[in-house]
């Protein structure tokens, strides 16, 4: 279970770096921006349940 989680992790931190990526090489609000927004928030979302289902166990 904890390497499954590590490696659930990492992946989740990869997506935020890549949309962190994306909305710093792209216009503001524009579509690409708006992609990376949406993958910074989803991983951010992501992370947080993970880690509270870690904490609740």
């Amino acid at each position: 279970m904890a390497k499954n989680l590590i490696i659930s992790t990492l992946v989740i931190l990869i997506a935020i770096l890549v949309g962190i990526l994306i909305l710093t090489n792209y216009d503001w609000f524009s579509q690409e921006w708006l992609i990376g927004l949406g993958i910074v928030i989803g991983g951010v979302v992501a992370q947080g349940i993970l880690i509270y289902s870690k904490i609740r166990k």
